[in-house]
């Protein structure tokens, strides 16, 4: 389920796992990992193409070419937050990029350990 509020927010859901992307301002723009286990490890992936790779069990990573994959730990609120600060520059404009996260979060878990977020297909612009 994807749907857009209020300060442009962005959710997806898959299981219990969701994945944010918050942009007040395009200088703050941050993507988050919530409804996790406390303490529970994240692993974002950042990459300039879609692909679709099935685990079984519903769980597929959706990122190729990856870029960026920093790894977190969710706070005791069950949220891991990766700020993405882009520059202001009109070059920029259009860049597409995608996004996923995998957490190590057993009792959540349909897949194994590991349970994964929906991407988000970001888009930079106005």
């Amino acid at each position: 389920m994807a749907r857009r509020g209020g300060g442009r927010t962005l959710i997806a859901r898959h299981g219990r796992a969701v994945l944010a992307a918050f942009h007040p301002t395009i200088a703050r723009f941050a993507i988050e990992a919530a409804t996790l286990s406390p303490s529970a490890p994240v692993l974002f992936g950042l990459g300039l193409a879609p692909q679709s790779m099935s685990f079984g069990g519903g769980c597929s990573w959706f990122v190729d070419q990856i870029v960026a994959a920093p790894f977190f730990m969710a706070e005791a609120s069950g949220n891991a937050r990766l700020a993405v600060p882009i520059p202001n520059d009109a070059n920029l404009r259009g860049l597409l990029f995608h996004v996923q996260a995998a957490v190590l979060d057993p009792p959540r878990s349909v897949f194994g350990s590991v349970t994964l977020t929906q991407a988000l297909r970001v888009t930079v612009g106005d």
